[in-house]
């Protein structure tokens, strides 16, 4: 986790560095993906087993 901390960061300062904008739209991005990920692990584990 640690590892993704500091790539996460250091992708954020490049983006920052390079366009604000385009840091908020892959910022948001990469939100979206988490939240659909979230979603589809939720479904799949209270989804019972027959």
């Amino acid at each position: 986790m640690g590892a993704a901390a500091l790539v996460g960061g250091a992708l954020a300062g490049v983006l920052y560095d390079i366009s604000v904008p385009l840091l908020i739209v892959v910022v948001a991005g990469i939100q979206t993906a988490a939240l659909v990920l979230l979603w589809v692990t939720r479904a799949v584990r209270s989804t019972p087993v027959r």
